[in-house]
């Protein structure tokens, strides 16, 4: 079963929203380099700026198996293929666009959170002052070309994350600040990929990503995103019961 957005939806500007949101597209949408921008590659394209579920995507995502390999659909040689799916910039600009409706935030990912402060959405904080990850922050490469959405922290240290990378948009976990590849995120991205989206997830297991120390953080301000449950004050196992509606 696919969930579709439809064109009078208004979502309630929450956090819970955005992270609900940010979920859709697991199992229905492949990486494809520059998908999310427009032809002219200058900002959002059509699919970026459109409710819910592309039905391209879906059907794209249904032909592929685990030999996909997203070098196969390089848009410098279609442009057609940037309809296909979602890159990094593409995916979180199209998730801003399903919440706030009102224009295209598909940029260059080391632009995102910055400009999501330049709107007055929230703060950001450069990568050497970071202290914490809390549920919803935006995570734009500061010398890395790769943007991505925290689900929280665990104990030890380590963030579980939603992004678009190779080979599509999936749930993951970051290593420890130590290094730890085998952490709790990763432990708990698992989980919750096994549980839900167990096609998905024999197809392309979730990996650790070497994330922490490398990003700058964006947090929404409450007047922006209303964190109803105080998803920034949990832990990310109790973030993911509630996005997950789990008792």
């Amino acid at each position: 079963t696919y969930i579709y957005l439809q064109g009078d939806d208004i979502l309630e500007k929450t956090l819970e929203n955005l992270l609900k949101t940010a979920l859709l597209p697991i199992g229905k949408t492949m990486y494809i380099y520059g998908g999310g921008w427009n032809e002219d590659d200058t900002g959002a394209g059509i699919e970026a700026m459109t409710l819910g579920i592309d039905p391209k995507w879906v059907e794209f995502t249904q032909k592929q198996d685990s030999s996909y390999n997203f070098k196969d659909y390089d848009y410098k040689q279609n442009k057609a293929y940037i309809h296909l799916g979602l890159d990094c910039s593409g995916y979180i600009g199209w998730l801003l666009y399903n919440i706030f409706q009102d224009k295209g935030y598909v940029d260059f990912s080391r632009k995102i959170a910055h400009n999501l402060a330049t709107e007055n959405k929230g703060k950001v904080k450069k990568s050497k002052h970071i202290t914490e990850y809390k549920a919803g922050d935006i995570m734009s490469g500061e010398n890395v070309s790769h943007v991505w959405l925290s689900l929280g922290q665990c104990n030890d240290g380590s963030v579980v994350i939603l992004h678009s990378s190779p080979s599509g948009v999936h749930i993951s976990g970051t290593h420890t600040p130590k290094g730890i590849e085998n952490s709790q995120a990763l432990k708990l991205a698992n989980k919750y990929m096994d549980k839900y989206y167990p096609v998905w997830n024999k197809k392309y297991p979730v990996k650790p990503f070497d994330y922490l120390g490398k990003y700058s953080q964006f947090r929404w301000y409450d007047n922006v995103l209303y964190d109803k449950y105080n998803l920034k004050n949990m832990y990310a196992d109790n973030v993911m019961k509630i996005i997950f509606e789990e008792k």
